[in-house]
């Protein structure tokens, strides 16, 4: 008979701490049950499958202060217990700074802009490179430019995925170049933008990044919108990929990269394979399942 026990929420305050025998094993967990301290033991071994640390806000500073300011989308357990507990008996860590970052607000109208008032990406693009290309190469400042036709109830640009908010307008003029001064973007930056391309919009070609056809519209009918694009004014949503270093066995690796027995780690609580350059939602489901089952695995094959 094989059975299992969440630790993390058998009582109000979970476990506590992995126990590592003199030889090097890991032999079991302490956890407070009912509000008393009760120590379990593992007769194969232990899998961590606790979640990443994207709640733990403090842990979020330490390692990726980039997105000190970023909107967590994890679930509660996702508080970096895992990690921390492996850490403390000695397990290594990779990627701790890997986190995906989503920009997820209506942007095939117009075009985003960064502090100089230069283009850096097609706007139709995914919100996970957006979001990477926003904190990661713009320094997390980024506007939002579009025009009266772009905004309200009626953008036909949306196609579908939520009209521009104006309640998000960091900024509102009757000409570039005053929306320009407002921004503090250095002058000329965003006219020269804009004059751009809104040329090669009116003939449907956009030569320097390739937006869709179908979104290209000249920024023309004032008054102009900047809408917030920068983390910490509107969402970014992010959680995080780093976590134990684990092989391919889920194995977890102390830091000389060898692995400490009877130690397992999968889900967002690993490292896992997921580098956050090139992450698409969904990954981590694969990730999940596979490594879920190589785990269980393991265990059941251990003496």
């Amino acid at each position: 008979e094989h059975r299992t026990c969440d630790l993390r929420t058998a009582g109000p305050d979970g476990a506590q701490q992995l126990v590592r025998a003199s030889d090097g094993r890991i032999v079991g967990v302490v956890a407070l049950v009912d509000g008393k301290t009760q120590s379990f033991r593992a007769k194969r071994g232990v899998i961590l499958a606790t979640g990443g640390f994207s709640l733990n806000r403090e842990m979020v500073a330490l390692h990726a202060p980039l997105y000190e300011q970023a909107t967590p989308i994890d679930v509660s357990s996702n508080d970096g217990w895992g990690i921390r507990a492996g850490q403390a008996i000695g397990a290594g860590v990779k990627r701790l700074d890997g986190i995906p970052c989503f920009y997820p607000l209506p942007r095939f109208a117009g075009i985003l802009v960064n502090s100089n008032g230069q283009r850096f990406i097609a706007e139709e693009s995914y919100y996970g490179v957006l979001g990477y290309r926003i904190v990661r190469e713009q320094g997390g400042v980024a506007h939002l430019i579009v025009d009266a036709d772009m905004v309200g109830e009626h953008a036909a640009e949306s196609r579908g995925h939520g009209s521009i908010d104006t309640k998000k307008t960091a900024a509102k003029a009757d000409t570039i170049a005053e929306l320009e001064k407002m921004l503090n973007i250095p002058e000329t930056g965003l006219q020269q933008t804009v004059t751009t391309y809104n040329e090669f919009a009116a003939k449907g070609q956009d030569p320097f990044f390739h937006k869709a056809q179908t979104y290209l519209k000249p920024i023309a009918k004032p008054p102009f919108h900047a809408v917030k694009a920068s983390i910490g004014q509107t969402t970014f949503a992010h959680y995080t990929l780093g976590g134990l270093h684990t092989n391919a066995k889920t194995e977890v690796l102390d830091p000389g990269n060898n692995p400490i027995p009877g130690f397992y780690a999968v889900g967002r609580t690993a490292a896992g394979i997921l580098n956050f350059r090139f992450y698409l939602s969904g990954l981590s489901l694969g990730e999940g399942t596979l490594f879920g089952r190589v785990a269980g695995q393991a265990l059941a094959r251990a003496s």
